[in-house]
This record gives C-alpha cells, sequence and structure tokens, in this order.
C-alpha cells in the first residue's frame, strides 16, 4: 500500500508542476503586496508560464 501512495505522488509531483511551483509560490506570496504586487509578481508569473 505505501508502495502504491508513493508510486501515485510521484507521478503527481512528476513534470512541470513539480518545477514550476517556487515560482508560482513567489508569484501569489508577491501579489498580496498593496500597490506594486502586480507589478513585482509579473516576472514569476512568466517564469512559471515559460516552465508550464
Amino acid at each position: 500500500m505505501r508502495f502504491f501512495l508513493a508510486l501515485v505522488m510521484g507521478i503527481a509531483l512528476s513534470g512541470c508542476g513539480a518545477v514550476a511551483l517556487p515560482c508560482k509560490i513567489t508569484r501569489d506570496l508577491a501579489e498580496v503586496i498593496p500597490v506594486v504586487g502586480g507589478v513585482v509578481a509579473a516576472p514569476f508569473d512568466a517564469c512559471a508560464k515559460a516552465i508550464d
């Protein structure tokens, strides 16, 4: 059972989604900043889109 769960988690985290995760998290945190959040988040959004 543990092997099956590890296999499913590995497949779910494989690919572009796991690589782009740091860019997406940073983008989401940057968007919270008032006034300049969108400007600060733009490069991280481009990073995530390029990886995906």
